[in-house]
């Protein structure tokens, strides 16, 4: 092999993303035969017969979704750094359309507009997107969770809510005060001997320098942002009105073609929407659609 030829590591994930995303414009093409076939034939007629109202209505709440998705990562960084949140909220749109492409080109977007235009630090973005994932995954847990409850045991709505809304509440003071314990210079001195203890025999060196350089500072500020009230709250409270306005989406789409969902179904679906979108690995593209179909059959 020469030297200018890409390394073999390069060309497996390059081979991996295509075959990757070509499964997922298959899943795709599943979706779309399974949408046009003769048992939803009836389903597709109806879409003749939408009103005006439910197609602005689910044309603003797409709009709605994106702009708050935006949001949620200007709240976030806001403790540590003050970036203009039009700025922010537009990168984030243009992402989430590239997120329907292989190489995760949505997370390499970010990357690079916020290093090179806004000068945020590279290992920053790390801590960033690292607490944005924390809010995001206990908050889809838990509303995940308490909408399943409530479908497959059939449990009060009141008390479902109620023990989930405690939960959450708890949730959040936790996060604060284990995020408080590691924050700022002397959080990060405790964190630099908690793992220097830790290591063992040659390692400890390694370990040392690495927690004691510049790069893990930066990273290191994820806990500044987790320890913040104001960024954690309103992180959650974006996270569940994202949930919310994609539910009252998948609700209203199916109320177009005929199909009534109940409010934890919906809920479940838009869950499970925002989840494959954010681990997919080949693009969102047919595998976001094909796995919320299979969770609604």
């Amino acid at each position: 092999m020469s030297a200018t030829d890409p390394p073999r590591a390069s060309r497996l994930r390059w081979l991996v993303q295509i075959v990757g995303f070509g499964i997922g414009v298959g899943l795709l093409a599943w979706c779309a035969r399974v949408a046009l076939s003769d048992s939803h034939r009836a389903q597709l007629e109806r879409l003749e017969d939408a009103s005006a109202g439910a197609i602005a209505g689910l044309l603003g709440l797409s709009v709605a979704i994106l702009l708050i998705n935006g949001l949620a990562f200007w709240i976030m960084l806001r403790p540590v750094r003050r970036l203009e949140p039009v700025g922010v909220i537009a990168t984030s749109c243009i992402a989430t359309f590239l997120a329907l492409l292989p190489f995760k080109l949505s997370i390499a977007l970010r990357v690079l507009v916020h290093h090179r235009r806004d000068g945020v630090p590279l290992m920053l973005i790390g801590g960033w997107f690292g607490a944005l994932g924390v809010v995001f995954i206990g908050t889809i847990a838990l509303v995940a969770g308490i909408a399943y409850a409530r479908a497959r045991f059939s449990l009060d709505t009141g008390a479902t809510v109620g023990a989930g809304l405690g939960a959450g509440i708890l949730g959040v003071i936790g996060l604060l005060l284990a995020a408080r314990v590691f924050r700022a210079d002397s959080g990060r001195e405790r964190m630099i001997a908690l793992a220097e203890r830790m290591a063992i025999g040659p390692l400890g060196r390694p370990v040392g320098l690495i927690v004691r350089s510049r790069s893990f500072e930066h990273l290191h500020r994820a806990f500044d942002m987790l320890s913040h009230p104001g960024a954690v709250v309103g992180s959650v409270v974006i996270r569940l009105l994202d949930v919310a306005l994609q539910s009252v989406r998948f609700t209203l789409a199916g109320a177009v073609v005929g199909v009534s969902l109940d409010v934890e179904s919906a809920v479940l679906l838009a869950c499970a929407h925002a989840s494959i979108g954010v681990v997919s690995p080949f693009g969102t593209l047919g595998t976001r659609e094909a796995g919320t179909l299979g969770l609604a059959a």
